[in-house]
């Protein structure tokens, strides 16, 4: 004998609990309902009434294809017995849908070992339960926590404001240890992601044979996920509407949301209460964004806030906002581009650009000047190329941003991402004469673009850095007095390099003297270069520049820059005596014209001290590490600036090293927005 399922999360066939009243629908209905079952190969509910007993045997059953009033169903269940439906009478069978309910009351043809026989009735009812549907869901595994007390279950079906899960009471614990007058912890997820956590109700409770079914209310109606700033991203509407497609991680059902406002950090969208099923605190791992059915992006997002947003009918429209949590840098930089230009129609994002315009915006403007020019000219060509693969080919280490009118081009600014968890901002210009708002609009936008991006572990972007000329006024009004606004040094520091030429040529080519030695830097090393940081200036630069022992491996953005044809390699050496480090030396290897100052292909020398050592004895540990490079003249920088200048190098000029972390953004905007409104 075959023994019908028993199903301890039926709802009961019965429509007294409905919200409207009950309809007739016609047994033609009835059968296309019957048929969409078996299409979706699931269940009804089939009651029988005990013989003897005033009790319902609720079983389930599965409809088999119905072409006219004779349904055939099979039992959903393993082979065993049918002993406990002996005697008893069909009741009735119903139809659970998400919201409503159809049931009827048929004839019993025949009952077997696979299944039951039955003739449709002329009609049924169809009842709506609740307002808000409730979904089945099957895999999510459930965790209730009370006062230490952990128990593990799995979800059974929920809806926007109603959560049932199934629990198991693990001895010595029972059931009894949850008081329904505290609010307890809640953990949803699937295998070891997990979906949702939060702060719920106990409003109900049915206690089985060794399990408990808890009917949950959500507590939370907002959640903050991250540290509330003072700028904020802006938000659009947009036209056409644009919409938002996901698979809920619960019941694994597809939903599709009209946007109502979007931002570069998140969205925010609407849902009725007959179709809603977005919990404040909940993760979307796969959200798919279209515009107008051509730009397509897809994000990991959680749901922040769920509030009304129809004050005529409150309680029945719902207003959600969502938050990115990752995306990919390249769909991101994208959909950044479209809201920077609909904020602003002269600026542009990473655009195609026609580089002969560049070139002569940054030769009009002056940013490259003719002693610049002298060091550019000699590879020019090779510069050229290096500049169309950056500014015109699919990148996710590079970003340009310009202000234009038309395709001329007035203010230009850029970055790359030239560490593991920091973008160096590079070429900022702007043709004064043609505006004066330009310069300072491109930095404002690669604000926006850092307040948008950073929290993102896909950009890396904990650190923005840029080097400046000491005597250069601009960017010590905007850099210097923005770390000094900030006046913390773990949230922005300024450190001095001085700058010259080491020439291959008349070099000397003796070897280091007796005691002294130049081997690849161990992790001592780097902790007495920390140590030494940390005595002189304490700021940001030995983390951001990765040069502590965990974030000496390249290797993940060196293969970042090879996929698209660029080299970025580095090595770090210690300069010793008698085993006593007195310099770290890191040789940056980069495309030529990356930087145009060759600040990214150049050789950095930290000087721990300057009684041991002197310029000659430098000079041969350059001899060697120089032959890295296929240039005569090698760029240098040595920190400190004023241990160069004790030494006696050649100074050319002192480069200010600014380093800002992109949790401190509030500082940089409110610095800039100041500028911008004495600038007509």
């Amino acid at each position: 004998m075959s023994e019908p399922k028993k199903s301890s999360n039926v709802i009961p066939i019965d429509p007294r609990g409905a919200v409207d009243p009950p309809k007739s629908i016609t047994r033609r209905q009835l059968i296309n309902r019957l048929n969409f079952i078996n299409f979706q190969d699931q269940c009804i509910t089939a009651r029988f009434q005990h013989p003897s007993l005033p009790k319902t045997l609720a079983v389930q059953v599965k409809p088999q294809p119905c072409t006219n009033d004779v349904l055939e169903c099979l039992w959903d269940g393993p082979e065993s017995r049918l002993s406990h439906l002996i005697g008893s009478t069909l009741q009735d069978m119903g139809i659970q849908g998400v919201r409503d309910l159809i049931t009827f009351v048929p004839e019993l043809l025949d009952i077997g070992k696979f299944g039951l026989r039955v003739r449709l009735p002329e009609s049924g009812s169809l009842a709506c339960l609740r307002e808000e549907p409730r979904y089945s869901c099957k895999g999510v595994q459930a965790q209730l926590i009370q006062h230490s007390a952990h128990f593990f279950g799995k979800l059974l079906n929920f809806n926007s404001s109603r959560i049932q899960v199934a629990l198991k009471a693990i001895p010595p614990q029972t059931f009894g240890w949850i008081h329904k007058d505290n609010p307890v912890l809640v953990i949803f997820g699937r295998e070891q992601d997990t979906l949702y956590t939060g702060e719920c109700r106990v409003v109900g409770q049915r206690l089985l044979s060794g399990e408990g079914q808890f009917t949950l209310e959500p507590i939370e109606k907002d959640i903050r996920r991250f540290d509330t700033k003072e700028f904020r991203s802006e938000r659009h509407r947009l036209v056409p509407t644009p919409r938002i497609l996901f698979r809920h991680p619960f019941s694994n059902k597809l939903f599709q949301r009209d946007v109502i406002d979007l931002s570069g950090s998140g969205f925010s969208v609407t849902e009725t209460i007959s179709d809603s099923v977005l919990l404040p605190g909940l993760i979307l791992p796969s959200v798919e964004l279209h515009l107008a059915n051509t730009f397509r992006i897809r994000c990991k997002a959680q749901v922040v806030y769920r509030i009304h947003s129809n004050e005529k009918k409150p309680g029945h429209t719902f207003r959600c906002g969502l938050a990115l949590l990752d995306i990919n840098i390249e769909d991101h930089t994208n959909l950044l581009a479209l809201l920077s230009n609909i904020e602003n129609h002269n600026c542009y994002i990473c655009n195609h650009i026609d580089l002969d315009v560049l070139w002569d915006f940054f030769f009009e403007s002056g940013f490259i000047y003719p002693q610049k020019y002298s060091f550019l000219q000699t590879n020019k060509e090779k510069i050229k190329e290096t500049y169309d693969r950056l500014y015109n080919k699919s990148s996710t280490i590079a970003r340009h941003f310009t202000y234009q009118e038309g395709t001329r081009i007035l203010g230009h600014i850029a970055m790359v991402r030239f560490y593991t968890n920091a973008w160096l901002i590079q070429h900022h210009a702007g043709n004064a004469a043609a505006s004066t708002r330009a310069g300072l609009e491109v930095l404002n936008r690669i604000g926006h673009f850092t307040y948008e991006c950073h929290r993102f572990h896909s950009i890396h972007m904990k650190y923005l850095i840029g080097y400046y000329r000491q005597d250069n006024r601009f960017p010590n009004r905007v850099f210097g007095r923005i770390t000094r606004n900030i006046d913390d040094i773990q949230g922005s520091s300024i450190d001095s390099f001085a700058y010259c030429h080491y020439k291959k040529e008349g070099a000397n080519r003796l070897a280091l003297p007796d005691w002294w030695t130049l081997e690849e830097s161990a992790i001592d090393d780097l902790k007495a270069l920390a140590f030494f940081y940390g005595c002189e200036s304490g700021g940001l630069m030995i983390d951001a520049l990765d040069l502590t022992p965990e974030s000496m491996d390249l290797s993940e953005l060196s293969g970042e820059y090879r996929k698209i044809g660029f080299r970025r390699e580095r090595f770090v050496f210690s300069l010793k005596k008698g085993g006593s480090t007195q310099a770290i030396i890191v040789a940056n290897i980069a495309d030529i014209g990356l930087n145009l100052s060759e600040l990214t292909s150049a050789v950095k020398i930290f000087l721990l001290g300057t009684k041991q050592i002197s310029r000659e004895i430098v000079y041969c540990a350059l001899h060697h590490i120089a032959e890295l490079y296929p240039i005569e003249d090698v760029p240098i920088l040595i920190y400190p600036a004023e241990s160069a200048k004790k030494l006696s190098f050649p100074i050319e000029k002192i480069y200010c090293l600014w380093i800002m972390n992109t949790a401190f953004s509030d500082h940089y905007f409110r610095h800039l927005n100041r500028m911008l409104r004495f600038i007509k």
